[in-house]
């Protein structure tokens, strides 16, 4: 039987953090779930850490960016909704169990989203400018803390493979644009974004203004494109 979530983990050189991600999947207590991990080409040990978890469906594929690796994940999802996590952050062990509990109650949902908290393991006096700005910061419509009912992937369309960062903002976007209703969210922090040396955001590829506006004015394009294909 398939299951109700497909929890998607994609991963690329984070096998220092992976086995604390994944752990905080095992420890669900939510668990019609599978586990698809997919590894846009790791050169390090992130293999052997995911063969250490049994069940958990692996897909490495050539480095190739994360829009496509979440595409792979999605089109290889058996369940009717969608969870990503970052490779390096973490959830709370109630997550899901809420996010399904709240669906259950609001038959109109098509996703919903969760409050979350920020951490680090980095010592106060050793944090940058930049990191210290992340753990300020709080995101609307933060993916990892999404559950996602899969089928919206047919109607708004995939994650753009052209985009480099700002994949999920584009997406989350389109939803708008298409008149998801957005609005639903849990008040708890369920989802633990870690801030870290390496975050995609503290190295300089954060979106601008500039570029803001102009993945909403791509995302606008794509939509009405979409809407198009859809009608013809």
């Amino acid at each position: 039987m398939a299951p109700m979530i497909s929890v998607i983990v994609i991963t690329y050189n984070r096998a220092h953090f992976l086995a604390d991600a994944l752990d905080s999947i095992e420890r669900q207590t939510f668990r019609d779930f599978e586990i698809i991990i997919v590894d846009d080409g790791s050169t390090d040990n992130t293999k052997e850490i995911a063969d250490k978890y049994e069940g958990i469906r692996y897909i490495r594929q050539e480095h190739s960016g994360i829009s496509k690796a979440r595409n792979t994940a999605v089109k290889a999802a058996k369940g009717m909704w969608i969870a990503f996590l970052d490779s390096d952050d973490l959830w709370k062990e109630d997550k899901l169990q809420k996010q399904v509990d709240y669906i259950k109650k609001h038959q109109d949902c098509r996703i919903v989203y969760t409050k979350y908290q920020n951490f680090t393991d980095i010592l106060e006096d050793e944090l940058n400018d930049g990191q210290k700005m992340l753990l300020h910061s709080n995101i609307d419509w933060s993916l990892p803390s999404a559950l996602i009912d899969i089928k919206l992937f047919d109607e708004i369309g995939m994650f753009d493979e052209n985009l480099v960062y700002g994949e999920d903002t584009d997406w989350n976007l389109r939803l708008r644009f298409f008149r998801v209703d957005m609005n639903h969210c849990i008040g708890e922090p369920l989802y633990l974004r870690r801030i870290h040396e390496s975050n995609i955001s503290n190295n300089g590829k954060e979106l601008s203004n500039l570029d803001f506006w102009k993945v909403v004015t791509a995302a606008y394009r794509k939509t009405k494109r979409f809407e198009k294909c859809i009608k013809t």
